[in-house]
């Protein structure tokens, strides 16, 4: 395996790890926001999975420092749309 490689991997690894513990610090953070039950609505609204990242994301649950991380946005979007 190269460095490249192995250095690919590892970065997957990391955001897999990161993901899967802050997805429930996300759905918290979105349950914790005023009027989360009219957002819950809005979000189960849309049909596509990136309308529902892009409004996890732009109401900044799945930051992580002052990035939004799409992937965790991803996650937490799937995680709501089953409550």
């Amino acid at each position: 395996m190269t460095g490249s490689k192995a250095d690919v991997m590892a970065k997957e690894h990391a955001e897999s790890a990161l993901v899967s513990a802050m997805t429930p610090v996300c759905v918290d953070r979105f349950q914790r926001t005023e009027d989360h039950v009219g957002k819950l609505a809005a979000l189960k609204e849309f049909r596509a999975s990136w309308e529902r990242r892009d409004f996890v994301a732009k109401g900044k649950w799945a930051n992580v420092g002052k990035e939004a991380n799409f992937a965790l946005a991803d996650a937490c979007a799937e995680s709501l749309n089953k409550l």
